[in-house]
């Protein structure tokens, strides 16, 4: 699937720039996933536990746990790069036409290539979505976890160490802010996208497939958006981090709540 996703974007590339060399990175697919999720699975099972007392240990599942989602980080936020440059690249294609006023025929044939372009953009995210969708979900899980375990940690004034709960806070706070970004900026380059294409003037036109084919440009940019979500859960942007940091402080309030009951109990 991680390959047909970078065979789309090729593709998408070659439509409008055949002679672009961007770097693409390929992997192995399913035991890629499959070691992404069982890494994630894994350093969300040792934060809640949290039995192991042998420090190297510790630092093993840790360090495997953070290097595959710190690769897993940097795939899609190179992957959603792309897709954000396609998307600027349309529309400088499309905007650069209408304001040179070329002949019919070449308009027309910049607009199709836009659109077929547009549709291998779309099918790679689609598989970027069922490669590393589960992934980035079980990301934000681990992230929403760890943060409310420091934070118990530190309210409880518990003897672990403070530099591993600060560098614990640091890499699984900045990987989902990361990623949501990234995501982000390329839902934004694609509503730059189709506000250009209801904003060009195509009246200047005699040719009515022009029109026909702008038209046709615009339906599919609606119908067509891109859908970077995590495996459907939830849609990877700026306000699921707000969410994401709502939850933890529910929570963190919570379980302080039942540890100060839990206390005044005991006394």
């Amino acid at each position: 699937m991680w390959s047909k996703c970078l065979i789309h974007l090729r593709a998408a590339l070659n439509i409008v720039q055949p002679d672009v060399r961007e770097p693409i990175y390929v992997t192995a697919d399913f035991t890629f996933f499959g070691c992404m999720v069982i890494y994630s699975a894994i350093s969300i099972a040792t934060i809640v536990t949290f039995n192991i007392r042998l420090d190297y240990k510790e630092l093993f599942v840790d360090a495997f746990a953070n290097i595959s989602h710190i690769i897993v980080t940097s795939l899609v936020c190179n992957v959603t790069e792309m897709i954000k440059l396609c998307y600027k690249h349309y529309e400088s294609m499309l905007e650069h036409a209408f304001m040179k006023n070329y002949a019919d025929q070449y308009t027309i044939s910049i607009i199709k290539n836009v659109k077929a372009s547009y549709l291998e953009v779309t099918f790679a995210t689609d598989r970027l979505v069922s490669v590393f969708g589960l992934t980035v979900a079980l990301l934000y899980l681990r992230t929403i976890v760890a943060v409310v375990y420091c934070l118990v940690v530190i309210a409880t004034g518990d003897s672990t160490p403070r530099l591993r709960l600060y560098s614990m806070l640091l890499v699984h706070s900045v990987l989902p802010i990361v990623i949501s970004l990234c995501c982000d900026s390329a839902a934004k380059a694609s509503e730059d996208l189709t506000d250009k294409c209801f904003e060009l003037d195509v009246r200047t036109y005699t040719n009515g497939f022009v029109e026909s084919e702008m038209e046709s440009l615009k339906e599919l940019l609606v119908t067509q958006k891109p859908n970077l979500t995590a495996d459907g859960f939830f849609t990877t942007n700026r306000p699921t981090l707000l969410s994401a940091v709502s939850a933890a402080a529910t929570y963190f309030i919570v379980f302080l709540q039942f540890w100060q009951a839990g206390i005044q109990n005991v006394n």
